[in-house]
């Protein structure tokens, strides 16, 4: 399961991407990181509009943590 939250802080908009695994494999869950937050800065969201920013984000997130997605898919 993936599971994604969002929510305003005073800098901008938190980002938290997290993947739980359904395998009950101890080994598979050391292996791959299991929660990534970002912060997107208020002037981002502004210039680029809410959707675009944490789409940007998103898709960072994903490719730069593959692990996250398979944890989802498993």
């Amino acid at each position: 399961m993936l599971r994604i939250e969002c929510y305003p802080v005073l800098d901008g908009l938190a980002v938290s991407v997290t993947g739980i695994n359904s395998t009950r494999n101890p080994n598979y869950v050391e292996m791959l990181p299991s929660r990534v937050q970002r912060t997107i800065p208020v002037d981002v969201v502004e210039s680029l509009g809410l959707d675009e920013a944490l789409r940007d984000v998103l898709v960072d997130i994903v490719v730069l943590y593959p692990g996250l997605l398979r944890m989802a898919l498993s």
